[in-house]
């Protein structure tokens, strides 16, 4: 399916190729193919097992397994994703995810993103915070390793929850598939911590990520 630019497109599909021009609004279920589209000002998505590339997206809001997506620039990115990859060129706003072996890299984060959230296992994300000149960092992540250019100091803020799983039992699994992993001993990098950069009032940033890597660098 090729079309030109659409005001409202409603979208089902299963097993096709769809490359499209620009879009107002989208709404779009989309599995096993591969969706492109040039820039879209408000995207709602379902997909499984699909490659997604857009050229921007204003506000994009998606459920994703197993899928690939690409995009160029993102404004607002709101979802949840389990296994595959996302990759962002150039993030202008917020971003906030849960999701379970979802790897996330953005290759540049504007000064003017003022909220990054996420609830992910078991992943790699990159967030270069390099352009931001103030910001607050909130980390909560057992058996994580965490690259950054700034001071960690004792956790501070609030850890989010994840409403399909209770904590302890949680942090109990994880013990125990790393402990099984590593013959029985448990080895943490990063745990919980605050970091301040600037006056701090700038992007907040929000992460609970267990066994990942993380580069903020």
């Amino acid at each position: 399916l090729e079309t030109q630019d659409v005001n409202t497109l409603t979208l089902r599909s299963k097993y096709a190729n769809v490359n499209t021009g620009n879009l107002q609004t989208a709404e779009v279920e989309f599995i096993n193919g591969h969706f492109t589209t040039k820039d879209v000002d408000e995207m709602d998505m379902d997909t499984k097992y699909s490659t997604i590339d857009m050229a921007s997206v204003n506000k994009l809001h998606f459920v994703s397994t197993n899928d690939e997506y690409d995009i160029e620039n993102a404004g607002s990115v709101q979802g949840q994703k389990n296994y595959g990859n996302l990759r962002i060129s150039k993030l202008s706003k917020s971003i906030e995810m849960d999701g379970t072996n979802a790897d996330v890299k953005v290759r540049n984060i504007a000064a003017t993103v003022n909220a990054i959230q996420f609830y992910n296992k078991y992943a790699d994300i990159r967030l270069p915070l390099r352009s931001l000149k103030s910001y607050t960092i909130n980390y909560s992540g057992p058996y994580s390793t965490v690259y950054g250019n700034f001071e960690k100091k004792p956790f501070k803020g609030k850890t989010i929850k994840n409403p399909s799983l209770d904590e302890a039992l949680e942090e109990k699994i994880t013990r125990t598939i790393t402990q099984s992993i590593n013959g029985g001993e448990t080895t943490t990098s990063e745990d919980k911590f605050t970091a301040t950069v600037g006056d701090g009032k700038g992007a907040q940033i929000d992460i609970r990520c267990q066994n990942c890597t993380v580069d903020f660098k």
